[in-house]
């Protein structure tokens, strides 16, 4: 059974949705169990940086490619019945919400307890249908009506899209949650039936090209935003080129070309996916580091490729343009790993630092056992406590039951501080211990988009804490549980406070790809920051606090931990960085010597050994999952979170009084949260702080 996992929060580019059709029938040939890669989601719960210096990454289980073509399906015959909204029959609890009228009083919820694997294809069935004639009509009233405006337009495409993919997060979600061999043919013959023409119509690109001219300065700025997401879709699916009018006329030729590098690149991807994952306790050998290097060589040339045909002038070009990236130029990406270098690689590289790394680890096993002074529900109280500070905002628990794909699932409703009697601002699942049945990792994903008037946003929260031995047992949590808990939640908020109208289009999962660790990041800060740690902490026994020692170890420990990661990142994103610009498959140099030079470079007291290649394994597996140029972000993000939580901080480096806290989180608020995506991070930032951003909150707690 292949096994997805959360690549991205909200994020579909490069994700299993583009990768499950084209490995459909190698992977029922070969029906093994493999768990994707997880490079996006968030660098608490990967095994990315988890030890970097100490031991390199070992191979994720992966196992399928991101190609994407326009998947094939069958449209149910003339004779079937078309419901329309809430006029029908049914008992597919899926069909039975999403096929409501457009403001309905008596509004349907989806039951998740009560979803099967049949549901999905009978829902896309349903679905798809309505969606195809839907968009029919309105690309009819656009051809008769060639002034119709963006408010005419767009919402309608969002609206008529929006159930096709509230049910592609659902299925994301659970062949996530809800492991088995039944839902997972269900969820692939699903997904090759869902196709969102409106992303390749000629008719909906001129539309919305026009409405690009139009939009002039007075307009609000998620219109252009919008506008702007819609376009590139277009662009990227070989609709236009903008280096090419003749084929911008007729887009069969260039979707013809790209359909078949994709095709190609998806076999190679896939193999190579399955290849790498491969250990000699599964298979009886492991793939040699020859075998992997080949398809590494072939990757490269067909990705760039690619990248041309498209207009691009390089594969990081073209990797930055798809993943709506603030930086806009590789370079700068190059730039920001060696200004980072200067000041961080002699030092943390040194023996110095190095032994005393390694004796910060070692005390970890001789002092108390932290898990017994963290407990679950201490740990969320604290959280949402400080949630409520910054962001005047209450959260609480629905006393009857959650209708979760799991017992253990809890269902949480977010209120403006003070009127928890009105109607909820957003609601999440939280799913928060491991099963056999649910992939490892941590995850925050979008279920439900808002949509104004009528729509909340609904989104799904994944941990992965060690379940209690006993129903009435005290869970208790390790300092990475909770690290990751605060992380997720940072998310989590992004979509439920997110102040848009058309959250499918302008939510949370369309911030800019290096910007999208920021808010996780700001939640991290606040955990190891301001005796936070202490006052979510209580002995299971005794109820005494962490001990102010243990407090200081875990600190400093977590500092020397996030030094090693800086380096690792500043290897890994360079690497990654020249494989995607300046790196000839054709050419004399070879790739295992690019590995080595910036190992050197960024890593030099700790060099990949002889015949090792696991660096470019982990690039590798990033990129065929469709996650090319990403390592950098997680430094970009820390830039501007670090930078953000400053403002929270006096002149003594001490958390501001409260009175200036909550005022000052209103306003990271507002300018953060509200906005979505319908503005971007580096205007939010300036908006907050009142000028440009700056790397020296980052260094200096490297203590640099």
């Amino acid at each position: 059974m292949l096994s997805f996992r959360r690549l991205k929060l909200g994020h579909v580019a490069g994700g299993w949705r583009e990768a499950v059709g084209n490995c459909i029938n190698e992977e029922r040939k070969s029906f093994t169990t493999f768990t994707t890669l997880n490079p996006i989601r968030c660098s608490r719960t990967s095994n990315h940086f988890s030890s970097p210096m100490l031991s390199y990454p070992t191979r994720h289980r992966s196992g399928m490619s991101s190609h994407k073509i326009a998947p094939s399906r069958s449209l149910p015959s003339e004779n079937t019945k078309r419901h329309f909204f809430g006029y029908f029959n049914s008992s597919n609890p899926i069909t039975d919400a999403l096929m409501q009228e457009e403001g309905s009083k008596e509004i349907t919820r989806i039951n998740y307890a009560n979803i099967k694997a049949d549901h999905f294809v009978a829902a896309v069935a349903e679905l798809q249908e309505r969606y195809d004639n839907d968009l029919k009509l309105l690309e009819g009233m656009i051809q008769e009506d060639q002034s119709l405006p963006y408010d005419q337009v767009v919402p309608k495409l969002e609206e008529i899209s929006r159930p096709l993919v509230i049910l592609q997060n659902i299925i994301e979600l659970y062949v996530t949650v809800k492991k088995d061999p039944s839902l997972f043919e269900s969820a692939h013959e699903a997904n090759s039936m869902v196709q969102l023409s409106h992303k390749y119509s000629t008719i909906i690109r001129d539309k919305l090209l026009e409405i690009e001219r139009s939009l002039d300065d007075d307009k609000d700025e998620e219109a252009k935003r919008v506008v702007a997401h819609l376009l590139r879709q277009q662009r990227l699916n070989g609709t236009y080129n903008l280096n090419n009018d003749d084929i911008a006329n007729d887009p069969s030729a260039m979707q013809d070309q790209i359909k078949d590098i994709e095709d190609r690149l998806g076999k190679v991807r896939y193999k190579f996916l399955k290849k790498s994952a491969l250990t000699m306790e599964e298979n009886g050998q492991a793939a040699s580091p020859q075998e992997l290097l080949q398809m590494m060589y072939e990757l490269v040339a067909l990705q760039q490729h690619l990248a041309k045909v498209l207009g691009f002038e390089s594969l990081g070009a073209y990797s930055l343009e798809k993943h709506n990236t603030i930086v806009k130029d590789v370079n700068e990406i190059t730039r920001l790993h060696e200004e980072f270098s200067k000041d961080t690689v002699a030092t943390f590289s040194s023996d110095e630092f190095q032994s005393q790394f390694l004796d910060l680890v070692s005390k970890e096993s001789s002092f108390v056992n932290m898990k017994d002074y963290l407990e679950l529900e201490s740990v969320m109280k604290g959280l949402f406590d400080l949630s409520k500070k910054l962001f005047s905002i209450e959260i609480v628990e629905d006393e009857k039951g959650a209708n979760g794909w799991h017992r253990d699932v809890r269902l949480f409703h977010i209120y403006e501080e003070g009127v928890i009697n009105e109607e909820a601002i957003g609601s999440f699942y939280f799913d928060p211990y491991q099963r056999l049945q649910k992939d490892m990792g941590c995850f925050a994903m979008s279920i439900e988009h808002i949509r104004k008037p009528s729509s909340k946003p609904l989104i799904a929260i994944s941990m992965d804490i060690n379940p209690p031995m006993w129903e009435d047992s005290v869970q208790t949590m390790d300092v990475q549980n909770v690290t990751n808990l605060f992380h997720e939640f940072g998310h989590s908020l992004q979509h439920l406070l997110g102040d848009v109208k058309l959250g499918a289009y302008s939510g949370a999962q369309l911030i800019e790809e290096d910007a999208s660790e920021v808010i996780s990041q700001f939640m991290e800060y606040w955990l190891f920051e301001g005796g936070m740690l202490q006052s979510i902490s209580s002995h299971i026994e005794s109820g005494e606090p962490l001990p102010l020692e243990a407090v200081n170890l875990i600190q400093q420990q977590r500092k020397a931990t996030k030094a090693n990661e800086l380096l690792h990142r500043l290897f890994l994103g360079q690497l990654e960085v020249e494989l995607n610009t300046t790196f000839d498959p054709h050419g004399d140099d070879s790739i295992i010597s690019l590995q080595r030079k910036l190992a050197e470079k960024y890593c030099p007291h700790h060099l990949p050994p002889k015949g090792n290649i696991d660096p470019l394994i982990q690039i590798f597996q990033s990129n065929a999952s469709g996650r090319s140029t990403q390592q950098y972000r997680y430094l970009f993000s820390e830039l501007i979170s670090a930078d953000a939580f400053d403002a929270f901080l006096d002149n003594d480096g001490q958390i501001l009084e409260d009175k200036v806290l909550r005022s000052r989180g209103m306003e990271f608020r507002k300018h953060f949260l509200n906005g979505g995506s319908k503005r971007s991070t580096i205007d939010a930032f300036k908006q907050f702080r009142g000028r440009q951003m700056n790397s020296t909150a980052l260094l200096s707690r490297y203590d640099l």
